[in-house]
């Protein structure tokens, strides 16, 4: 059965949405003691919300209840009723990203708004082909139909969990060959 591309199926913020951040959103640095080292789940101060891949942005984590979401991060900005499941918006404060729930009412697709939002491997809106590749090199890239011709470039980092569930992270490029940079970041499990 072929895995459903992200950008058939869901929908992103337009560009004229997001707001210009005023301030950097510091998160804090935790070190591993006698380790010395830091954990990839921590976002490095002076960034937005570090994205981990496949995991989650910021305290929002793939498969978390509107109410894990809620005590993590807070209230969203906004939100609407799909057909038949919901995402929150958070525009105006961390982690700058729309979070959508599945049927099961859990957090199934992640992603985000501001574009100064990067992996622990720096990856993120504007980064190259070449780049994602070097950071990912199990990324599995393949060519996307839109408007009914192959039209952009998606890139693929996934898992597969026990249960049969898949976790994935689809970087999106805006043209096939993957020039200009990512435009869009999906993290979902499905």
């Amino acid at each position: 059965m072929p895995i459903p591309r992200f950008s058939a199926v869901l929908t992103h913020p337009s560009r004229s949405r997001r707001r210009a951040r005023a301030f950097p959103v510091v998160l804090g640095v935790l070190l591993v003691a006698g380790l010395g080292v830091l954990p990839t789940s921590v976002a490095m101060a002076g960034t937005d919300t570090l994205l981990v891949v496949n995991e989650g942005i910021g305290g929002v984590k793939l498969g978390q209840t509107p109410q894990q979401v809620k005590k993590a991060v807070g209230l969203p900005a906004g939100g609407k009723s799909a057909t038949k499941s919901q995402y929150w918006d958070y525009d105006n404060k961390p982690p700058y990203a729309q979070v959508g729930f599945g049927n099961d009412k859990r957090v199934d697709f992640i992603t985000p708004n501001s574009s100064r939002d990067r992996t622990g491997q720096g990856i993120g809106e504007g980064s190259s082909l070449s780049a994602l590749q070097q950071a990912y090199p199990n990324a599995d890239c393949t060519t996307q139909i839109g408007n009914g011709q192959v039209t952009e470039l998606g890139c693929d980092v996934k898992k597969q969990l026990p249960d049969g569930k898949t976790l994935s992270t689809n970087f999106l490029f805006g043209t096939v060959d993957g020039s200009g940079g990512v435009i869009t970041i999906y993290i979902a499990e499905f």
